[in-house]
């Protein structure tokens, strides 16, 4: 259980959110995230449905893919070195990550919130502290 809380709370979903929002902070000009037509039809479905182990591996692909995109094109480097995809990277995961917040409601209610705070007020608290 310990393993993971730390490698998908802390690990995934708290470092993802600590950075983007971080990388934000420190470049006050990006847009701030808003919601794309991005939910799989049948997310809501699976929620309705009860098939919560789908619908959290769908929100917890999102995270992955994210994770794996930041690190593919390094937005800290593109902020010095190409302001035009630099904003583009950093919408893309704006905007995911104010998805994430929102399919995380009937999950971590508590969680999604933080997120939409730390996505209005560039600041971000940790989400979760990893368990030793």
């Amino acid at each position: 259980m310990t393993e993971k809380y730390n490698a998908d709370l802390a690990n995934g979903l708290g470092n993802l959110t600590s950075r983007v929002i971080k990388l934000a902070e420190k470049n006050e000009a990006l847009p701030k995230a808003g919601l794309s037509d991005f939910l799989k039809p049948g997310f809501r479905n699976m929620v309705e449905n009860l098939e919560l182990s789908s619908a959290l591996e769908y929100i917890w692909d999102i995270i992955k893919e994210d994770n794996k995109y930041i690190e593919d094109n390094k937005p800290w480097e593109l902020a010095k070195n190409d302001e035009k995809k630099f904003r583009k990277v950093m919408e893309k995961i704006l905007n995911d990550l104010s998805i994430i917040s929102e399919l995380l409601i009937p999950f971590l209610p508590e969680t999604a919130e933080k997120i939409k705070k730390a996505l209005e007020t560039k600041k971000v608290e940790p989400l979760f502290q990893r368990i030793k």
